[in-house]
């Protein structure tokens, strides 16, 4: 429960301790996973562009969705056009 108290990091919705062990538990799951794209030989080619998609990329490739925020994880109550990512700027969508 402590945890959750902690202030949080800049640009972030965890503390310091939160972050951590989180941060740890995806690194291990991420090296002992042999699946993990960045343990395939095949997707060398592709590999920077997955390593770049975020998932507003991947929300806007549903074509009924023009704009979205850069960051999902956080609910906006205001936009300024800078604050929007647009379909028609991601590759593979619609636009």
């Amino acid at each position: 429960m402590g945890m959750l108290a902690e202030d949080h990091l800049p640009d972030s919705a965890l503390g310091e301790t939160m972050d951590a062990v989180i941060r740890d538990q995806f690194i291990r799951l991420r090296d002992g996973d042999p699946l993990y794209y960045e343990n395939d030989p095949e997707l060398e080619g592709v590999e920077q562009n997955l390593s770049e998609t975020k998932l507003s990329h991947i929300i806007l490739r549903n074509p009924e969705i023009q704009s979205i925020q850069c960051n999902v994880f956080f609910a906006k109550t205001r936009f300024g056009q800078h604050g929007l990512l647009f379909a028609q700027r991601i590759p593979f969508t619609r636009g």
